[in-house]
């Protein structure tokens, strides 16, 4: 789901390929899940899809900066974060403290170029330069490296198993690896390949997905979420997307589904994504009693001030989305009078006001625990 800072609500408030080829070892499973949704354009406040909101203050070294956090992943004993516009992933624990980090840009046997993305299995935090995977402990030490056949651009470990996404990329020339998901073990060797390449597109989201020990898989253009296991690929749900727009769309215009999953996250008790196409919005679904939100606007309300930019990941049942108190501080710069009526009439924000104050502040991670129900 794609959420946005709410300064102004805020302010309100206060004041090609061959046809011959064919998936492999993939399940096709009569009893998955087929789920339709009407996509609406409709603004919730954020208290009717978040049930309570926690803060973790990523604790830096001193002269230590994270440009950017383009990626969280949550494990039982660290949380790692990429900031890829420094090429360096950083290991925290569950209370913010750091612990180390991960930088080796450079041309070396033990270093990268830049960083596609990065996985974590058992504490061992592997990194994808393109064609190579580099091995490092959460001290930042290398162990090992590998180089694959192929290139690709997202990365997940699952088992013994590394899921790769190419993103269709047909102009690198690899013809035999004309797959959205490659899976290979951890020495780089191919296991399987999976939904062979329709036609050249490059679209940017985030195709997986972690609950627990389950990883999901969402091609891109899709309707279709999968889950990946013993390194093989099942579809676990298929998602109709219903909109208004559908009949807009334009006669023998070759065109993918109108409607397809973005931003697929999955908890114990919710399932959420955001919706691309010729609509746009984002749904939230309770597991516990089929009730569903569809919305493609969010605003703050007597009890939540604001979400983070986005969900970087899902663990333990809870969203775990990004802040930056730095821009969200250059914002209120610009109406001073802001901020003590925020202290005001949110007394619960104290420690977080406090922390945006500091010029020198790291990101923040926002913990949200949705309702198990979207009943009124």
């Amino acid at each position: 789901m794609k959420f946005r800072l709410l300064y102004v609500v805020l302010i309100t408030v206060l004041c090609s390929c061959n046809g011959h080829r064919t998936e492999e070892n993939v399940r096709f499973d009569s009893n998955a899940n087929e789920m339709t949704f009407n996509i609406e354009r409709n603004t919730i406040k954020i208290k009717d899809i978040v049930d309570s909101m926690e803060f973790i203050p990523l604790k830096l070294q001193k002269g230590d900066f994270i440009k950017e956090i383009e990626k969280v992943v949550c494990k039982a004993n660290f949380i790692h974060v990429l900031d890829q516009k420094n090429n360096s992933v950083y290991s925290f624990t569950h209370d913010g403290e750091f612990v180390d980090k991960v930088a080796c840009k450079g041309n070396g046997p033990k270093e990268y170029s830049h960083i596609n993305d990065f996985a974590v299995s058992n504490d061992t935090i592997l990194i994808l330069s393109r064609d190579k995977i580099n091995f490092y402990n959460v001290n930042g030490e290398f162990l090992k490296s590998v180089r694959l056949r192929f290139t690709a651009v997202k990365m997940e470990c699952v088992g013994q198993c590394i899921a790769l996404y190419r993103e269709c990329n047909t102009a690198l020339g690899d013809e035999e690896y004309f797959y959205d998901l490659i899976l290979c073990d951890m020495n780089g060797k191919v296991i399987s390949k999976h939904i062979p390449f329709s036609e050249e597109y490059m679209v940017t989201g985030k195709p997986f997905c972690w609950n627990n020990d389950r990883l999901y898989f969402c091609s891109q253009l899709s309707d279709t979420v999968y889950s990946i296991k013993n390194a093989s690929l099942c579809p676990e749900r298929v998602i109709h997307l219903h909109g208004k727009n559908e009949d807009k769309k334009v006669p023998n215009q070759k065109t993918h589904k109108s409607n397809f999953v973005c931003d697929f996250y999955d908890t114990d008790q919710v399932m959420c994504f955001s919706v691309e196409g010729e609509d746009i919005g984002n749904v939230c679904y309770s597991k516990k009693d089929s009730s569903s939100v569809i919305y493609n606007g969010i605003s703050a309300d007597d009890k939540f001030l604001f979400q983070g930019i986005g969900p970087k990941t899902s663990f333990n049942s809870k969203l775990y989305t990004v802040w930056d108190p730095v821009e969200f501080m250059t914002a209120l710069h610009e109406n001073p009078k802001v901020l003590p009526q925020m202290k005001k009439h949110f007394p619960h924000y104290k420690d977080l006001f406090t922390l945006m104050e500091h010029e020198d502040s790291a990101p923040v991670l926002i913990v949200e625990t949705l309702k198990t129900s979207f009943k009124n």
